[in-house]
């Protein structure tokens, strides 16, 4: 296309876009993009409203916050919305990959939970925006057997019950998750696990209470309440994308207000992508809607 906004494109989305799609399908700065669909979801800042543009480009756009959403369109409609006012940045999603390299003894935080300050992270939320939890475990369960967990939101799975306010992914909650540990198979119920294990064990050291080790290996915060996100998209296999934790985030936050208690939010993934200067609307995001609440 020969009139668009050039400024408005970050670096790597306009090298993605130059890429005929037989090639960029190989290629390893594809993210962002659907084959199956053709289309392309990107992250964008604003300002005002985006109904017009919505309305115009029959785009789907999912707001964020007052200034970030998560746009989904065709190749060429990108071009287009970069010639729009409302929009003031758009950048192609990167793949994160998981990070766990420090653990509770590195954090030097158990004399926090030692007389006589006793903090144990109760009437707080914790949390865990990973690959899951198995949310059976004894750590993750009260002493009468019942959940610790608020909720899951489990983006791999589309059983039609996203949260409100999301159009994908399966949300189950407390009630729910009790249901299904008093049931012989709680899996058939409550369909969500954790299947590389990386959740579970970030989960563990963030708030495991230890029940499953007689109170020997207990987490930082043993006596939260949980929230988790399930990051993904089914049918991928690949590597999480910030979009799927910036919608994370808002959800947590959201969940947060509702339930009016403080949280703390455990992201362990990191990526070299992008300039490292904290300005990409990835990191400015994270920095707003969390500075924010």
């Amino acid at each position: 296309m020969s009139q668009f906004n050039d400024f408005k494109l970050d670096s790597q989305l306009k090298t993605a876009l130059s890429i005929p799609d037989n090639i960029l399908e190989e290629s390893n700065i594809n993210t962002g993009y659907n084959i199956q669909n053709n289309l392309w979801e990107v992250i964008v800042k604003y300002n005002n409203d985006l109904t017009i543009i919505e309305e115009e480009m029959g785009v789907s756009i999912e707001i964020l916050s007052s200034n970030y959403a998560i746009i989904t369109l065709k190749k060429e409609q990108i071009f287009l919305l970069t010639l729009y006012r409302e929009i003031e940045y758009i950048e192609q999603p990167r793949s994160l990959y998981i990070v766990l390299d420090t653990a509770k003894n590195s954090s030097c935080n158990e004399q926090v939970q030692l007389p006589p300050n006793n903090l144990t992270g109760e009437g707080t939320l914790v949390a865990i925006i990973d690959s899951g939890i198995n949310y059976t475990h004894r750590d993750f369960r009260n002493e009468d057997g019942t959940t610790r967990i608020d909720y899951i939101w489990d983006q791999t799975l589309q059983d039609g019950n996203p949260p409100e306010g999301f159009s994908s992914g399966t949300l189950y909650t407390r009630e729910e998750i009790n249901n299904a540990l008093l049931s012989q198979n709680p899996f058939s119920i409550v369909k969500t696990n954790d299947d590389i294990g990386h959740g579970t064990a970030v989960a563990g050291i963030a708030c495991g209470n230890g029940l499953s080790s007689n109170k020997k290996y207990t987490g930082v915060s043993p006596k939260s309440d949980i929230i988790v996100v399930k990051l993904g998209e089914k049918g991928r296999e690949s590597f999480a994308r910030n979009t799927e934790i910036m919608r994370a985030i808002k959800f947590v936050l959201d969940r947060a207000i509702e339930l009016n208690r403080p949280i703390a939010i455990n992201i362990s993934f990191g990526t070299n992508d992008g300039s490292h200067s904290g300005g990409s609307l990835f990191e400015t995001y994270d920095n707003a809607i969390i500075g924010h609440n």
